[in-house]
């Protein structure tokens, strides 16, 4: 028997991300800013239309003062 695969689920993640920039009164522009990134690549993590990459992961968390594990929904496939 295989045992159940964990996926990130990125939608759920995004949803994070964003509950963590309203929480913050933050914006998709201040984010884009204080990272680095486009809108857009900021707007497609918040639709988990593309996950952010690991080093961008620690950024956000760092910005909000919490811990990756705190940002990353997983979700099991079998």
């Amino acid at each position: 028997m295989i045992a159940d695969e964990m996926k990130v689920d990125k939608l759920q993640t995004g949803k994070k991300i964003q509950s963590l920039m309203e929480k913050n009164g933050d914006s998709v522009q201040g984010l884009s800013q204080r990272i680095g990134l486009s809108k857009s690549a900021i707007r497609n993590y918040i639709n988990g239309n593309n996950p952010p990459s690991l080093q961008n992961l620690g950024v956000i968390a760092n910005i909000y003062n919490v811990s990756i594990a705190d940002i990353v929904v997983y979700r099991r496939e079998k």
